[in-house]
């Protein structure tokens, strides 16, 4: 009981501290939130909600092979010409996300996951559909895009799972955010699906 409180307590620090200067915007909109939803496999019953704010990396690695997120998104609004085209990232985009077991708290010079489940089993990573709001949703009312990966009851059984990646779809993937949350063992009896979601 206590293990827990103080685990709650950790996590309460790590989303204030994520907030940084911009902590007026706790009280108006979302930034960069992550909702988890665990659901029963038969009923698609929500029987666990995780959610709160992620780290976008920030970390400058001097190439233009696995950059932060931050890296990544200033490099996305360069003209793809003349001498600036060496210095863009187009043809990259957000594509995929992993799921981790590591539980160090989120910082801007992760380079990645902690403890990376992919290595031990490639159902860790999932891909993001391109079908508007169902992998993909762009809002109508704010500047914020969310991306949905779903795991099914069958994938990464018995696997404790405590933090996640987002991540492009370069060859050497760029790292763009984690988010760590208090772990949880997959079993067969319930999928897990990720909201992503990214504000402008």
């Amino acid at each position: 009981m206590i293990k827990n409180l103080f685990q709650r307590l950790k996590y309460l620090w790590t989303a204030l501290t994520k907030t940084g200067n911009d902590f007026i915007d706790v009280f108006t909109k979302p930034k960069n939130n992550v909702l988890i939803l665990l659901r029963d496999k038969d009923t698609n019953e929500v029987i666990r909600t995780i959610k709160g704010r992620n780290i976008v990396t920030g970390y400058i690695n001097g190439t233009l092979i696995g950059i932060s997120g931050r890296d990544f998104l200033r490099r996305a609004i360069l003209q793809n010409s003349g001498g600036l085209a060496s210095e863009t990232v187009s043809g990259r985009y957000i594509a995929k996300m992993r799921l981790g077991s590591g539980t160090d708290q989120e910082s801007i010079n992760d380079t990645a996951l902690d403890s990376d489940l992919y290595s031990t089993d490639t159902n860790a990573e999932k891909v993001i559909g391109t079908t508007v709001n169902t992998d993909v949703s762009l809002s109508s009312t704010d500047p914020d895009v969310t991306f949905i990966c779903t795991w099914p009851a069958g994938h990464l059984n018995g696997h404790s799972i405590s933090e996640v990646g987002l991540y492009s779809n370069a060859s050497t993937a760029d790292f763009i955010a984690r988010k760590t949350f208090p772990s949880f063992t997959k079993t067969s009896n319930f999928t897990v699906e990720i909201q992503w979601t990214l504000r402008f």
